[in-house]
């Protein structure tokens, strides 16, 4: 890649009148300026952002580190931010960290190091002291996940009223024995998801069976080896699942145990793909507003940039955003076949007309 040394050998001039130049200095006259512009097109010189972000006070980049990039949701979210960042002149950049503590902080020290201008965070389960000190320097905003010890805004989904909603409707359609497989409770989602499963059993005078309840690390082979595990030694009659790649892996163990659904086995996921809409009977599924959460993330964070305050908000004080997920109703859960029943629930969501789907608004929460 030709560098600004290059391009001073080439016209002849000092390495500074090169610089100088390119960043149209008054000091270098137009016949110089010229030259070096022609020389750097000719040799396809292209200016280093990251060098030029170390020399001004404030950076082009904001940082976005999440886990991983695969999830439809985060791309989606992704797009939304970067349309935020894009109208402040700034640029987007993602990092994944695949939830491991040490690249989450090689990934944050990199962004300080360039001079970031912010960071929008989903931070892993555990985040090094480091990292909380770094994250001090700069606008950071914390994204579907909230980590306590991080005193930093966090955008989150309403995961406890989501989950809670799905194991109510199963509920008002009889199932007693709801199985429910989740991330771990080390995570603030998963600790959420899992609170919104025991509540709507508590509500409906319910005891909770540990034999019903499975927590494992959100990946889909995981997943599938837990959903069987559960399936084959507890029977339930319904299960209700607390994420997007847990879903997905539960997808493959009914594949594979030839599951009759919703027949013997009524299901609701999380999450709202593509695939849920064709797959069998069409899947049931607590649906997420990522796009609606990043986009008021993004526009939290332009505030930051801008250095606008918050209405109401005391300096320093950190915020809490949540967002209602919507229970989408297609065919995959029914009431049970056998075992006892019982009239609906208050308050629980009764299944759509057959042929019809049915979706909840998200409806904005406080923190």
């Amino acid at each position: 890649m030709t560098t600004i040394k290059d391009l001073a050998g080439i016209v002849g001039v000092s390495h500074s009148t090169v610089a100088r130049a390119l960043n149209d200095h008054p000091a270098i006259t137009p016949a110089v300026k010229a030259r070096v512009r022609a020389a750097a097109e000719a040799h396809g010189y292209i200016a280093n952002a990251a060098a030029r972000a170390l020399r001004v006070q404030s950076g082009a980049l904001v940082g976005f580190v999440v886990p991983d990039i695969e999830e439809n949701d985060m791309a989606a979210m992704a797009k939304a931010i970067a349309e935020c960042v894009n109208a402040t002149g700034r640029q987007l950049v993602v990092a994944c960290s695949g939830d491991a503590p040490e690249r989450e902080l090689a990934h944050v020290r990199a962004l300080v190091g360039a001079r970031a201008a912010a960071l929008v965070l989903m931070p892993s389960e555990n985040p090094l002291p480091e990292t909380l000190a770094l994250l001090g320097r700069l606008p950071t905003v914390q994204l579907v996940r909230r980590v306590a010890a991080l005193a930093a805004e966090a955008f989150v989904f309403d995961d406890e009223a989501g989950i809670q909603e799905a194991t109510a409707h199963l509920l008002a359609l009889g199932h007693r024995r709801i199985g429910y497989v989740g991330g771990s409770e080390t995570v603030s989602t998963g600790a959420a998801r899992l609170a919104g499963y025991r509540r709507a059993l508590r509500e409906a005078g319910l005891a909770e069976d540990p034999a019903l309840v499975s927590t494992v690390a959100p990946h889909g082979p995981a997943a599938a080896g837990a959903f069987r595990l559960l399936f084959e030694a507890a029977r339930p009659s319904a299960i209700v699942l607390g994420g997007p790649r847990i879903t997905l892996g539960a997808a493959e163990a009914v594949a594979e145990l030839r599951l009759n659904v919703p027949g013997e086995l009524s299901l609701v996921g999380f999450g709202d793909r593509a695939w849920m809409r064709w797959w069998g009977p069409g899947l049931s599924t607590v649906a997420l507003p990522a796009r609606e959460l990043a986009q008021a993330c993004g526009s939290h964070l332009v505030d930051l940039l801008r250095a606008v305050p918050r209405q109401g908000e005391a300096e320093g004080q950190a915020h809490a955003g949540a967002l209602a997920p919507g229970l989408m109703l297609r065919g995959s859960t029914a009431p049970p076949l056998r075992g006892a029943t019982a009239p609906p629930l208050r308050g629980a969501t009764a299944p759509p007309p057959a042929g019809q789907a049915a979706r909840k608004v998200p409806r904005p929460r406080p923190g």
